[in-house]
């Protein structure tokens, strides 16, 4: 039977459309993973069999979709599906026609780095304007090596007249050719820019009232056969439906189409974004294209997987003590706390070099790691100072020293996201997961744990007092090391400002000192601004700078200000502030 490891391609879809083309293209459907293998909350799997690989396409459960969606799908899906060493994201976007290729509807647009852009680029609104939306900068990291050989080997068949695509369209609209057939070139109408599309509440799809003279005209294709374009990107909060702004934005960095989803995977994995091209991002767009355009980017991910080899399991699970612990293992299984921590450092970023290390010289971590008598070292800390990337480094510096003393390093990240992983009986099955899967000898000292009924006991006033006799670092009692820290990160993040803008000595100075000014010795703060002014011109980024409030204090109380509602709000603060006793979250 099929486990999770045996599956090393990701697929992630985020409209049902796309979900149908990509089953309707894999080569065998796989049954489901028994219960016990499938625990995940947040999305939907369908297994099968592609091109010799073992794949696995994740979507949502529920309707809803955009950039937070795909982060979810994608964080659930890799640790969900550890052994996943290719990732696709395969769909629907709209084209930008005025571009130096021809881009027509069926088209498949494919993310590449270009001119210091890394294939997806993320843009937003920075007024109610639809005129004021403007490119904020890069989002998502180059696909794994192997991947983009595929897709050097699947251009060059292209030229050469060798790629399969047409076949393996073909093959996918013979499953259903109601929903996937090919609408026809006469339905490939491309309106000036300009031309606003004409509604008419008594129709529902169509332009049969928008001005004919409007119509651009174009030659001819030969054949329905959907070509290949390699570029950028452009992802969005919501679907770009002005003809004339599309074109003015994407000529800025020329953008070959506009979609809703691609900027959610930023920092959490390589992925490499493949497009149909089903409108063109202007008034005029339908759902006439959608299902076409979703099976030849689907076709085109095949494609890629063809010129893969397939590639053995980077987790060995034929040892016969590891088959002697997975049953232990598929019953601890709620999280892996090893993919929990790559996932932080995906989402957070590497840290800044300089940045942590005072930890290690600190008395209290010293002492901690000399007296086995201290079990616990306790860092406290408010919001933004640092706490998790502290967490990730201790366990990067201790994993060497462990190692060498023949020891078993294990950890675990609760999740502000997820209240699921946060509590005692959680936090200790994710432990001892990780334990029995690095000593699978030892599944067999706890297997009778697993027999009889579940329960939890534990008294929390004998643990907060334990709590209270251990080394503790306050890191608001660790200003000068944690202002140093930031100081280092705000270098850092300007940096890169710098190198994408071509700024000045000068402007970068003046960046530095105003993040310094401001930042209030929080990380967060100044993540927060750093975002900010990605993808801006000076000035723009001077604008920014001086109304941006100072600390994280003045960031919360202007996203309070932008809350519409606030007589429904001032009831909640009130009984949060006269409340006899603290609050629970679900309260």
């Amino acid at each position: 039977m099929a486990s999770r490891d045996d599956y090393l391609v990701g697929w992630i879809c985020a409209l049902p459309i796309e979900v149908a083309a990509a089953k309707a293209t894999l080569d065998r459907i796989h049954d489901n993973l028994p219960w016990y293998q499938n625990l995940d909350n947040n999305n939907n799997y369908i297994l099968g069999s592609l091109q010799s690989h073992n794949v696995v396409v994740a979507y949502p459960k529920v309707g809803v979709y955009g950039k937070t969606s795909v982060a979810g799908i994608a964080t659930q899906l890799h640790a969900s599906f550890p052994s996943v060493r290719f990732r696709l994201m395969v769909g629907i976007a709209g084209g930008v026609p005025e571009t130096k290729v021809d881009i027509r509807l069926g088209d498949i647009v494919v993310s590449r780095s270009a001119a210091g852009w890394p294939g997806v680029a993320q843009y937003d609104a920075n007024g109610k304007r639809a005129e004021d939306e403007s490119i904020r900068g890069r989002v998502l990291a180059q696909p794994t090596p192997l991947l983009l050989t595929a897709i050097g080997k699947a251009e060059t068949a292209a030229i050469f007249d060798e790629s399969q695509m047409s076949q393996y369209i073909s093959k996918i609209i013979r499953k259903d050719p109601v929903t996937f057939v090919h609408p026809g070139s006469v339905q490939d109408i491309l309106f000036d820019p300009n031309c606003e599309h004409t509604i008419i509440t008594s129709e529902e799809n169509g332009c049969n009232h928008c001005n004919p003279d409007m119509i651009r005209p174009r030659q001819p294709r030969e054949n329905h056969d959907p070509r290949v374009h390699y570029g950028l990107i452009a992802s969005s909060h919501h679907w770009m439906r002005d003809g004339a702004i599309r074109d003015k934005l994407a000529r800025k960095q020329n953008i070959l189409c506009w979609e809703t989803e691609a900027a959610g995977l930023k920092d959490v994995a390589q992925y490499l974004v493949i497009r149909g091209i089903c409108d063109y991002a202007d008034s005029h767009s339908g759902e006439l294209w959608h299902a076409y355009a979703a099976v030849a980017a689907a076709a085109y991910a095949k494609e890629v997987l063809s010129f893969i080899p397939a590639v053995p399991k980077v987790i060995p699970l034929a040892t016969s003590r590891y088959v002697e612990a997975r049953p232990v293992l598929d019953a601890l299984l709620l999280t892996r706390p090893e993919v929990d921590r790559k996932s932080l450092i995906a989402l957070k970023g590497r840290r800044v070099d300089g940045t942590c290390e005072w930890l290690t010289q600190h008395p209290s971590y010293q002492e901690w790691l000399a007296d086995a008598g201290q079990p616990l070292l306790w860092i406290s800390g408010g919001p933004g100072k640092g706490k998790t990337m502290l967490a990730i480094y201790i366990t990067e510096v201790l994993q060497p020293v462990i190692d060498a003393a023949g020891n078993v390093l294990l950890y675990y990240f609760c999740s502000n996201r997820d209240k699921n992983r946060n509590s005692a009986l959680t936090i200790m099955r994710g432990i001892i997961h990780q334990w029995i899967n690095l000593c699978p000898h030892l599944a067999q000292y706890i297997k009778h744990s697993f027999e009889g009924t579940e329960t939890t006991k534990y008294t929390p006033p004998i643990l907060e007092n334990k709590l209270g006799q251990y080394q503790r670092i306050k890191l608001d009692d660790s200003d000068t090391e944690v202002s140093h820290d930031v100081q280092r990160y705000i270098f850092a993040k300007v940096a890169e400002l710098a190198s994408e803008q071509n700024l000045s000595e000068e402007k970068v100075a003046h960046i530095q000192q105003a993040l310094l000014a401001g930042a209030d010795s929080t990380f967060l703060w100044v993540g927060f601004v750093a975002n900010e002014l990605l993808g801006r011109d000076w000035d723009k980024i001077n604008e920014i700078l001086g109304r941006v409030p100072k600390g994280l204090g003045g960031v919360y109380q202007r996203l309070l200000q932008q809350i519409d509602d606030k007589e429904a709000l001032v009831p909640i603060f009130q009984w949060i502030v006269l409340a006899a006793r603290p609050l629970t979250q679900l309260k």
